[in-house]
């Protein structure tokens, strides 16, 4: 009795935390964003979700080792829930010593949702998501492959 008590109570407990998912339609931006890949193969998908953040917060890291020689591309796909737009710099390493590519071209004032490079050495990648000014944002960062 006092097992399914705990049980009852647990679970009207973890209820809104289940129904006040802040992103809801990821399987919807999922879909749409593996189209994309077309003749890259499925690495990985980051879903990222962050609140109003000030300039230099609000960002997720993720390690990804990129291998030379092999085409890589990433896709980002925002939800129309936020006005927040994702963007990727892809640093050389974990410490972030330098951006060697990024969704953004600052040249152009430009922001692109796909983009696709050959890795020229092997190296322990850091991903850095955000999105665009700090703004609350929901979205999709997918990675692709293609061997040579």
């Amino acid at each position: 009795m006092k097992k399914k008590i705990v049980v009852i109570i647990a679970l009207i407990l973890a209820l809104p935390v289940v129904s006040n998912n802040p992103c809801d339609d990821y399987d919807k931006i999922s879909k749409a964003a593996e189209l994309k890949l077309k003749d890259h193969s499925f690495i990985k998908s980051h879903n990222v979700y962050i609140k109003k953040s000030k300039e230099g917060e609000g960002h997720k890291y993720v390690q990804m080792i990129l291998n030379r020689g092999i085409s890589y591309k990433f896709i980002l796909i925002d939800s129309d829930q936020f006005e927040g737009k994702l963007m990727l710099n892809i640093y050389n390493n974990m410490r972030r010593d330098y951006v060697f590519a990024s969704n953004y071209s600052q040249t152009l004032n430009k922001r692109y949702t796909v983009f696709q490079f050959t890795c020229k050495s092997t190296i322990n990648a850091c991903l850095d998501l955000y999105f665009q000014d700090g703004n609350k944002g929901c979205a999709i960062a997918i990675s692709g492959f293609k061997k040579p």
